[in-house]
């Protein structure tokens, strides 16, 4: 899926009516999945948002054979998504949770991650834009967490 990602932004910098310095990314669910993956390892992406996901490794399914694979699960697997926080960092990055409820992946449980993130950003003395909206509402998106959505991406890729 990664490569996939890269791709799509490869033809969004071939076209001539695109700012590449305009890029941003956003997913829902496995969409965030995606956007996170995409955020960190691809650096044209400046801001981006992560809605239900599972940033932490324990809290969804990326043990599945079509995300990680049950290595992820083993004693001696010592990667941690905080990794890609820290690559993002000092890019925007938002991760919306909705805390509880079925299918529910992130919220409070999020944050070790971000803290991670956010420390990695202070190096760059940029200001803090690495964080968590705990919508409370769990894993569906509300139009109230849409508008929260389009205000971070006009923010931070929009008005850049």
């Amino acid at each position: 899926m990664l490569a996939d990602e890269m791709r799509a932004v490869d033809v969004l910098f071939a076209q001539e009516d695109v700012d590449p310095k305009r890029i941003g990314a956003y997913g829902h669910s496995l969409g965030a999945k995606e956007a996170l993956y995409l955020t960190a390892f691809d650096n044209r992406v400046c801001a981006a948002v992560a809605s239900e996901g599972g940033i932490g490794m324990d809290s969804t399914n990326w043990e599945a054979p079509w995300y990680l694979g049950p290595i992820v699960k083993s004693e001696g697997f010592t990667r941690r998504h905080d990794d890609l926080i820290a690559l993002i960092a000092p890019r925007p990055f938002l991760a919306l949770g909705g805390e509880t409820g079925r299918g529910c992946a992130d919220g409070v449980r999020s944050w070790p991650e971000l803290l991670v993130g956010q420390r990695v950003a202070a190096l760059y003395e940029q200001p803090l834009r690495i964080g968590l909206w705990n919508h409370g509402e769990g894993h569906h998106l509300s139009a109230d967490s849409g508008k929260r959505i389009v205000e971070w991406l006009n923010a931070y890729v929009a008005e850049k």
